[in-house]
């Protein structure tokens, strides 16, 4: 026997189907740690007295935190990498500087070989730059790239022309996209963000970012894609009410 839930949302229905009628919490739950595996189900307990049904809630609400983050960091990656080549490239005068021994050091030279072996066709500069790493292209804020890069004239305007003049310096940006990179991480390897109690902030970091990069890009996500406000305001109240529906909280056993 098939039982169809529709759960009512805010922007669509969510159909749960469960596949048998006798389906019980206790085996629910095992049969999701045994493919989550308990070291991470349980990383989203927030108490000791928490249940397999507060863990999942908070599991639940991570996934949707980190979905409505994406629209952000996409946006932010492709604008910084573009901003950065474009810049790097008029004040070299050279569109593939990335091959220029005088101005990348050995490690971000290895990066652009292994970039070019993973493209398996011909290197262009709009594929390397792509292929390249979010993790290449913050390694450049580091300080010993300040003689060879951001020292020169302009070059550090062009690359972030909304930035404030009072706070447009290669150490400002070197912060900020270390803990962008760290927030990124977290969120593409599936990793707990929920708990995070500085993430409200972070957001508010990475959209201003993506503005210094370019305004109209970050009015174009915060208008029409970007969702993280409302799904950190409502908390992981929603998912709660969904699974009460789904497994009939009158069980405390789960």
């Amino acid at each position: 026997m098939m039982l169809t839930l529709k759960l009512q949302s805010v922007n669509k229905i969510v159909r749960i189907q469960i596949a048998s009628k006798d389906i019980m919490a206790q085996d629910f739950f095992l049969l999701l740690r045994s493919s989550l595996s308990d070291q991470r189900f349980d990383s989203y307990r927030q108490s000791s007295t928490d249940k397999n049904i507060d863990l999942l809630e908070h599991y639940l609400w991570n996934i949707a935190l980190c979905e409505s983050l994406y629209p952000t960091l996409q946006n932010l990656e492709i604008a910084l990498r573009n901003n950065i080549y474009k810049a790097v490239a008029i004040s070299f005068d050279n569109p593939k500087w990335f091959d220029d021994p005088s101005i990348l050091n050995d490690e971000q030279q290895k990066s652009v070989r292994e970039a070019k072996k993973r493209l398996n066709k011909p290197a262009t500069e709009g594929r390397v730059i792509a292929e390249l790493t979010f993790g290449f292209w913050t390694s450049l804020f580091d300080r010993k790239y300040d003689r060879v890069f951001w020292n020169q004239k302009d070059l550090i305007k062009n690359a972030f022309p909304n930035m404030p003049n009072s706070i447009r310096t290669r150490s400002t940006l070197s912060k900020r996209f270390s803990d962008i990179r760290k927030l990124r991480n977290r969120v593409f390897h599936h990793e707990p963000i929920w708990n995070n109690p500085d993430l409200k902030n972070r957001y508010e970091g990475l959209t201003e970012a993506l503005g210094w990069l370019n305004p109209a890009l970050r009015d174009v996500t915060e208008l029409i894609l970007d969702r993280f406000p409302h799904t950190y305001l409502e908390g992981s109240k929603p998912y709660r009410d969904y699974l009460d529906t789904l497994l009939d909280d009158s069980n405390n056993a789960y």
